[in-house]
C-alpha cells in the first residue's frame, strides 16, 4: 500500500492497484479542533453557573469591599489586604462592568478556567511528545492530553474555584501556575527562549499577587525542568540560571503581600486556634477525603467546618494511606522520575494549604484545583494502559473503547457540574445544601439565618439562629445577627440582650454598639443610646450611620445645636450625601432657621428627585413661609412619586384645608385614612374639617 498527502487529502494506493482518497487533517488542525471542543464543552457545562449568586465570603470581599468601586488609580483596588493585588484588579474590572450584577464575574471566572484548562491541555500533550514520554505516548499524546484537560474542565469538583465567585482566586492563581510551567516549556528549545522565560517570570510574579499557594511554583517548574528537560541539575543552572533567579525573586512580591496582611486571626505559625501538629494530623483525613472526591465527587459541600483530630487512632487508616502514596511518590523519583512527576504536583502544590501551616478552616475543595490535575493524569494514563495491555495488536478496538469510556466520564462528571452549579442559585439553597451534609456545622446554620433575613424570613432566621447557638454559643457574630432579626420583630428587649451578648464576646464591633443604640433608641433610652452611637465612633471614625444615629438621638433630646454642628461636621467629608442635607433641614427646621432648611431640603431634592420626604419637607417650610403655591407643587411631587403614602395625603388635606379648599382637602384626609386607619393626627383632621363645615352650614 502507497500513501500520497496532497492539499489535505490522503490518496492511497492498495496493494491490488485500486485507489481511493480521504480527508487527511493536519496535526495543528487536530488541535485547534481539541481547544476548540475543550472550549465549547466546558461553556455549555457551566453554562447555568451565570444564575449563581453572591454567597459566603463573597459579601464580605465583593458586596462590602468598598476598593473595587475604584479602578483608577490602582492602587485603590490594591489596598484591600484580604486579598490579592491582582484579584482585586478583577473584581474592579467587573465591578466597572456591571456592577453588582453577577453575570460579568461569572464570564471572567469561566473564561480562566477555559484558558487554564487549555494550558493544561498544552503542558500535557508537550510532555507527553517529549523526548522521555515520546517513545511510549507520542502518537497518542493529542488524545490523551484532550481526555485530562477535558475532564479536569468539567469535574465537579472545581465548581468552587468556577462557580463560587470569589474563589476566583484559586483558579486566578492556578491559570498563572500553568502558564509558569508553559512559558518554561515552551522556552526550552525556542530560538526565543529569552522571550519565553521573561514571560514566565511576569505570570509567576502575578500569581505571587493572586494567592500565596503560588510559592511552590519555581519548585515545582525546577522538578519538571530536571525531570523531563534536563539532564541535571548542574546543566540546569548552567543554561537556565537567569531563569530561576528570576523565578525566585518573584518570592519577594509574595514576602512583601503576607508582611502586610493580618494573618494571626485566621492563619500561619501565629494562628492560636489550631496548633501546627494537630493541623497536620488532620490533613491526612482531609487530603484522604480530596482524593476521594476526585474520583467519586459526591457529596460536595462548601463549608466543611472540619473537625480537628483528636486522637491518633481515628487518623491512623488515613495516615497509613497518605504517607503510603507520598512513599511511593519519592521512590518513584529515585527510579522512575517521569511517573514520580503526578505524585509531586498532587502532594507540592496542597503542601501550603494541607501541611503543618494551621488554617481556620483545615477543608476547603477549591484547594484542589491544580492538585486535581495531578490525579487525572494518573487515572487517565493508568486507562490507557490497561487498554494497550488487553488490546495490544487491536489498535481500532482500543480507541473506541478508549473514546466511550472517555464520553461517558466527562457526560457523567458534566451532569453532576450541571447539577451542583443549582447550588449557588440562592445562599439559603446553599446553606441548606451544606446542613444536609454537615449537620453539626454551627456556620451553616447562622448563614442560613442570614439568608432567610434577607428574604424577609424572619421567623424561620430565629429558628436557625437559635439552632446555631446550641452548637456555639459563644458566638458573638450569630448573636448580633439573631438580635438584627428580633429587632425586626419588634422583639426589642430581647434583641438587646443578643446585643449586649455579643458585645461582652466582641467589645470591639463599632456596628454591634451601633445597632445596641438603635435599640436602646427605639425604647426612648436616648442618653444610652447616645453613648452606644458614641462608643461605635471611637471605635470605628468612619461609620457614617453611627454618625447619623447620634445626630438624631441629640435631636430627639432637643440637643439641636449639638445635633447641627455633627451634621454640619459630616457633611464637609460628604457634601453629595442627601440624607445628610435633608437631616440637617430638619434640625434648622426644629430651631426656626427655616431659610437654611429649605436650602438643605432643596438641595436633597436636587442630589434625589425622587425624595419624598424632602418634597412633604420642603413643602411644609414653604408653607411656613407664606410660599403657598410653592409648597402645593413640592406635595404634588411627592404624591406622583408615592401615590399611596399616607404622610403625604395627610398634609395635602391639612394643607388645602387652611387655604379654605375644604372638599379637594377632605378627598386627600380621607385617602390617607383608608391608606392608615390607625394615624390618630388624620382622623383628628378630618373630625374637625367635618365639625367645622356643619357648623357653618347651621350658621347658614
Amino acid at each position: 500500500m502507497k500513501i500520497y498527502r496532497e492539499n489535505n487529502c490522503e490518496i492511497i494506493k492498495k496493494d491490488n492497484g485500486a485507489w481511493f482518497s480521504h480527508v487527511f487533517i493536519s496535526y495543528r488542525w487536530k488541535i485547534v479542533i481539541s481547544a476548540l471542543c475543550l472550549m465549547v464543552i466546558t461553556g455549555l457545562v457551566y453554562l447555568n453557573s451565570f444564575s449563581g449568586k453572591f454567597v459566603f465570603d463573597d459579601e464580605f470581599t465583593i458586596l462590602l469591599n468598598p476598593h473595587i468601586k475604584m479602578l483608577w488609580p490602582l492602587w485603590a483596588p490594591i489596598s484591600f489586604l484580604p486579598l490579592g493585588p491582582i484579584m482585586n484588579i478583577t473584581l474592579a474590572i467587573n465591578y466597572a462592568l456591571s456592577g453588582f450584577d453577577v453575570w460579568s464575574y461569572h464570564a471572567i471566572n469561566l473564561s480562566i478556567h477555559i484558558l487554564a484548562g487549555l494550558i493544561l491541555f498544552g503542558i500535557v500533550r508537550r510532555t507527553l511528545n517529549g523526548k522521555y514520554l515520546g517513545t511510549r505516548y507520542g502518537k497518542a499524546a493529542l488524545g490523551l492530553a484532550m481526555a485530562i484537560a477535558l475532564i479536569w474542565l468539567v469535574h465537579p469538583l472545581q465548581t468552587e474555584s468556577v462557580t463560587y465567585i470569589i474563589q476566583r482566586c484559586e483558579s486566578l492563581m492556578g491559570l498563572f501556575y500553568l502558564l509558569t510551567l508553559y512559558f518554561v516549556i515552551r522556552g526550552t528549545n525556542s530560538s526565543y527562549k529569552r522571550w519565553w522565560y521573561i514571560a514566565a517570570v511576569c505570570v509567576c510574579a502575578l500569581g505571587m499577587a493572586t494567592k500565596e499557594v503560588m510559592v511552590t511554583a519555581p519548585l515545582l517548574v525546577l522538578l519538571y525542568d530536571r525531570i523531563f528537560l534536563s539532564q541535571s541539575f548542574s546543566q540546569i543552572f548552567r543554561q537556565r540560571w537567569g531563569l530561576y533567579a528570576g523565578l525566585a525573586l518573584t518570592w519577594a512580591i509574595l514576602w512583601v503581600i503576607l508582611a502586610n496582611k493580618p494573618y494571626e486571626q485566621s492563619a500561619g505559625f501565629a494562628y492560636k486556634g489550631i496548633s501546627p501538629p494537630t493541623y497536620a494530623t488532620t490533613q491526612f483525613e482531609v487530603i484522604t477525603h480530596y482524593l476521594k472526591l476526585s474520583i467519586w465527587p459526591y457529596p460536595l459541600c462548601l463549608d466543611y467546618k472540619w473537625p480537628v483530630a483528636q486522637t491518633i487512632g481515628k487518623v491512623l487508616p488515613s495516615a497509613i494511606f497518605i504517607i503510603g502514596l507520598f512513599a511511593v511518590t519519592l521512590w518513584l523519583l529515585r527510579y522512575r522520575p517521569a511517573l514520580s512527576f503526578a505524585g509531586l504536583w498532587f502532594f507540592l502544590i496542597l503542601a501550603p494549604t494541607s501541611s503543618i501551616i494551621p488554617l481556620a478552616d483545615p477543608a476547603f475543595e477549591h484547594r484542589m484545583y491544580l492538585p486535581l490535575a495531578g490525579v487525572v493524569v494518573v487515572l487517565v494514563i493508568a486507562g490507557y494502559e490497561v487498554l494497550y495491555c488487553l488490546f495490544t495488536k487491536k489498535k481500532a478496538v482500543r480507541k473506541i473503547i478508549g473514546l466511550g469510556l472517555m464520553v461517558l466520564t466527562v457526560a457523567v462528571l458534566g451532569t453532576l457540574t450541571v447539577r451542583r452549579n443549582q447550588d449557588y442559585f440562592s445562599p439559603a439553597k446553599m446553606w441548606r445544601d451544606v446542613i444536609g451534609k454537615r449537620p453539626h456545622n454551627d456556620r451553616a446554620y447562622a448563614c442560613l439565618g442570614i439568608a432567610l433575613s434577607a428574604q424577609g424570613k424572619i421567623g424561620e432566621a430565629i429558628k436557625y439562629y437559635t439552632k446555631a447557638l446550641q452548637f456555639k454559643p459563644n458566638n458573638a457574630d450569630t448573636h448580633f445577627n439573631f438580635g438584627l432579626a428580633l429587632f425586626r420583630q419588634g422583639k426589642v428587649s430581647l434583641a438587646i440582650e443578643h446585643y449586649t451578648k455579643a458585645l461582652l464576646l466582641k467589645p470591639d464591633d463599632a456596628e454591634g454598639h451601633n445597632n445596641l443604640g438603635l435599640a436602646l433608641d427605639a425604647q426612648g433610652k436616648y442618653d444610652d443610646a447616645i453613648s452606644q452611637y458614641k462608643k461605635a465612633l471611637q471605635l470605628n471614625p468612619n461609620l457614617e450611620e453611627a454618625r447619623s444615629n447620634l445626630i438624631n438621638a441629640l435631636a430627639n433630646q432637643g440637643m439641636i445645636d449639638e445635633a447641627i454642628s455633627y451634621y454640619s461636621e459630616l457633611l464637609k467629608s460628604n457634601p453629595e450625601n442627601e440624607k445628610i442635607h435633608y437631616n440637617l433641614g430638619v434640625a434648622l427646621g426644629k430651631i426656626g432657621r427655616l431659610k437654611e432648611g429649605i436650602e438643605h431640603y432643596t438641595e436633597a431634592i436636587r442630589l434625589k428627585p425622587d425624595y419624598v420626604d424632602a418634597h412633604i419637607n420642603l413643602s411644609n417650610a414653604l408653607y411656613e413661609e407664606g410660599k403657598i403655591k410653592e409648597a402645593l407643587h413640592h406635595l404634588n411631587q411627592a404624591l406622583s412619586i408615592k401615590p399611596d403614602y399616607a404622610k403625604a395625603h395627610y398634609i395635602m388635606g391639612r394643607l388645602l384645608s387652611r387655604q379654605g379648599e375644604d372638599e379637594k382637602a377632605i378627598e386627600h384626609l380621607e385617602t390617607a385614612l383608608k391608606l392608615q386607619p390607625d394615624f390618630k393626627p388624620t382622623r383628628q383632621e378630618l373630625y374637625s374639617l367635618r365639625q367645622r363645615l356643619d357648623l357653618n352650614k347651621s350658621i347658614e
